[in-house]
């Protein structure tokens, strides 16, 4: 072959794979036609050598279409913790206690606004409640009447799990667990 043929051959080999991996099928190029062409031997040359390339070749294509870029999973939805939220707490420290909790919750943005209503606590009832979201990680507090209370977890799915420490005014600070779902 002379050495503008070659030039051909390996055009048209590399174009008819870039065609047939774009159209999802199989390259023409891996099937050695049943002739050479221009009377060239069978063996050697750039028919040759597509038919010798490996199956994978064809799968894998010099020119591949963009990816989409996956959601990301630390990225909360804008409003994915907007709702009411119920569940237990449970104090570990430095008296075993337990109880109840209710959270009618607001999300903007990272914020969380909205209110508490807990049940055998010595000081929480009724309080308003701010808080924070980053990922997955939710951090809720309350700072009235002297009340100074964080309960830090990590949202899965409906649900909400983590530890808390309540400082009760003229009482003492507990620390625990707390577990709400959505509902």
């Amino acid at each position: 072959m002379r050495p503008s043929t070659w030039g051909r051959a390996i055009a048209t080999i590399v174009l008819a794979i870039i065609a047939a991996a774009c159209a999802g099928g199989a390259s023409p190029a891996l099937s050695a036609p049943a002739s050479p062409p221009n009377g060239a031997p069978a063996s050697g040359g750039a028919a040759s050598l597509a038919a010798s390339a490996p199956p994978s070749a064809a799968a894998s294509s010099p020119v591949s279409p963009p990816a989409s870029a996956p959601a990301s999973a630390a990225a909360p939805a804008a409003s994915g913790i907007t709702g009411t939220w119920k569940g237990t707490w449970v104090r570990t420290a430095p008296v075993a206690g337990n109880g109840r909790y209710t959270f009618a919750l607001t999300q903007s943005g990272d914020s969380i606004t909205g209110t508490v209503t807990a049940t055998g606590s010595a000081c929480l009832t009724e309080n308003p409640v701010t808080g924070t979201i980053a990922g997955s990680t939710v951090t809720l507090e309350v700072n009235d009447k002297g009340i100074a209370a964080t309960m830090k977890g990590s949202l899965s799915g409906g649900t909400i799990s983590g530890t808390l420490s309540v400082t009760c005014p003229g009482i003492g600070t507990g620390t625990g667990t707390w577990h709400v779902t959505r509902g």
